[in-house]
């Protein structure tokens, strides 16, 4: 256990970074659907701070990706041309 590991810079700095409320338990179950209005809002929050991209992660979604996709959707259809993944 090393008390003085250096950890490595972030891929995304921590202002890049944005929380939108859903929750998908660890079976997959859809606890809180993801609102798109809040995504949207998100989305245009990173857009001003000059990101050219965005990207959608939440947790358990590799069991259930129902939120991401929905999330993802909500992005496309508000920022056409801008790359979603």
């Amino acid at each position: 256990y090393d008390l003085h590991i250096r950890m490595p810079e972030p891929l995304v700095p921590a202002e890049r970074r944005v929380e939108v409320a859903e929750r998908t338990d660890a079976s997959g179950a859809i606890l809180q659907a993801v609102a798109g209005p809040d995504v949207v809002h998100a989305g245009r929050r990173l857009l001003d701070l000059g990101c050219d991209s965005l990207a959608v992660g939440f947790l358990n979604s590799f069991v259930n990706a129902g939120n991401e996709r929905a999330a993802a959707e909500a992005l496309r259809a508000a920022f056409p041309g801008v790359p979603v993944c």
